[in-house]
């Protein structure tokens, strides 16, 4: 879903954030799970397993475009970031 990202989630990863997720609603006193409680799994089950691409290895290069070009695009890009970006695609439900 982002081009910056070189892997890291793992089906165990995702086993991890649905047990958090199912966790933390009682927690919140809250009977099912908003999207807020969502975000926050996310950013505490998945921060440390995203791996962010080399400007040398996007995929892009393989398709011409500039080193520089794709530096600058990477510079700031965090696992955060990230998990921010993918997570504004998708609409909570109302």
């Amino acid at each position: 879903m982002n081009r910056a990202v070189a892997g890291g989630i793992s089906p165990r990863a995702t086993k991890h954030f649905e047990l958090l997720v199912k966790c933390l609603a009682p927690l919140h006193e809250l009977e099912f799970v908003t999207p807020s409680l969502v975000a926050l799994a996310a950013v505490k089950i998945y921060r440390h397993r995203i791996a962010i691409v080399a400007p040398e290895d996007e995929r892009s290069m393989q398709y011409g475009s500039d080193l520089a070009t794709v530096t600058a695009y990477l510079e700031g890009i965090s696992p955060e970031t990230v998990i921010e970006q993918v997570l504004a695609m998708v609409e909570a439900p109302l």
